[in-house]
């Protein structure tokens, strides 16, 4: 089951491998040991860079060194991890998996150690323990995170990974958010990594957590994955029912605190929209168009039942050349074409009028479009009230 989610690593071969790359950050063990031969570590790190050439067919002079290094510094996990990869290629299984479980108690910081380990508990079928060595791994080794985040990605897929990694994803404050935000851009299906967050609770640091939901809401809306958007909204803290079916402009929409799901506004070098706060604080929309500019510049995600609805909105400013105007648009994702299924020009600071939403349309969108009108004119208004009610 492990190895179908992604977590098969050869142990042996990664491990070393990982450990030739490490020793070059330690710099060069041949000249240390014939400088200093009583320096444990560098016959230690001499140890297993000779191993690293050959691990399947360690010679004897692998576990001499190793051996002497322990005489010189018994505290060595590279000294003790050697000796206890030769025992296995040698076929004493019991005796290896003892001197490697010896290497860790001494430093947990041994990643070659680790990695053995992970790929130990991945065979015995041991979830958990194989996550806390994961764990282990990512928080003391950042240059880790591009080897083992794709393979948590993947494993991702597994309810039962998933279920034991969610304890991290909640709590570590180290690499976890990393992982969110990696997920979160390379994630192919995003149903695993929506169920991770709302099984653990999201990240364990508000900010953050906040953060990604905010992202990963807006991937989902953005692939037309309405449902899961909306599960995953109401989650966040803050989070109301009722901003999923009112449009109105709504304080959390000043500081776009729930993404996706409040309204939002675009900028574009002849027509834009902002929220801001009127005189008497509340949030109104501001719009703008130069001439001969038409464009949608503002849109409220909304998931009204299908039916019969009275939409209004009210205007405190209107002003505008000949041509200038604001009109608002429904449309319903589900049908072909993105065409809207209702549009309603402004006429003395109010767009009033019934639209009617088809069975299937259980999503919409509300468009607000501006037009600057013909040359020399253009567009200046304020929105300070949106409404939708059933009929």
């Amino acid at each position: 089951m492990l190895a179908a989610a992604g977590f098969g690593i050869a142990a042996a071969g990664l491990a070393l491998a990982l450990t030739a790359s490490t020793l070059i950050r330690r710099g060069n063990a041949d000249m240390a040991t014939r400088l200093m031969p009583i320096d444990g570590l560098a016959l230690a790190y001499r140890a297993e860079l000779m191993l690293g050439q050959d691990p399947l067919h360690p010679k004897p002079e692998i576990a001499r060194l190793a051996r002497a290094a322990l005489r010189r510094q018994a505290v060595n996990p590279t000294a003790l991890r050697v000796l206890g990869i030769v025992a296995i290629t040698r076929g004493d299984e019991r005796k290896g998996r003892a001197l490697i479980l010896q290497a860790e108690r001494q430093s947990r910081r041994d990643g070659p150690t680790q990695f053995w380990l992970i790929e130990d508990a991945v065979q015995r079928g041991d979830v958990r323990a194989a996550l806390t060595h994961y764990d282990i791994v990512l928080r003391n080794k950042p240059s880790s995170h591009a080897l083992l985040f794709p393979i948590l990605l993947e494993a991702l897929n597994d309810p039962a990974i998933r279920g034991v990694l969610g304890r991290y994803f909640a709590t570590d404050q180290i690499w976890a958010p990393q992982f969110a935000s990696y997920a979160l851009a390379n994630s192919k299906n995003l149903d695993p990594l929506v169920a991770l967050t709302m099984e653990s609770g999201g990240l364990g640091n508000p900010r953050l957590a906040h953060d990604q939901a905010v992202g990963l809401i807006a991937r989902l809306v953005a692939e037309n994955r309405f449902a899961a958007a909306r599960r995953l909204y109401l989650t966040m803290p803050g989070a109301s029912p009722a901003r999923l079916v009112d449009p109105a402009l709504d304080a959390a929409d000043l500081d776009a605190r729930f993404g996706a799901m409040g309204w939002q506004t675009r900028a574009e070098a002849d027509a834009s929209s902002s929220l801001a706060k009127d005189e008497a604080g509340k949030p109104s929309l501001l719009l703008a168009a130069n001439a001969l500019t038409t464009a949608s510049v503002a849109t409220k995600l909304l998931y009204l039942r299908p039916g019969k609805y009275r939409v209004h909105i009210a205007f405190s400013r209107l002003e505008g050349g000949d041509g200038a105007g604001v009109e608002a648009r429904v449309r319903c994702p589900a049908q072909t074409g993105d065409r809207p299924i209702w549009s309603q020009r402004a006429n003395a600071r109010t767009i009033k009028g019934d639209v009617v939403l088809p069975l299937g349309c259980d999503v919409q969108y509300l468009d607000i479009v501006v037009s600057g009108g013909s040359s020399g004119s253009m567009l200046d208004a304020t929105i300070h009230s949106v409404a939708i009610r059933p009929r």
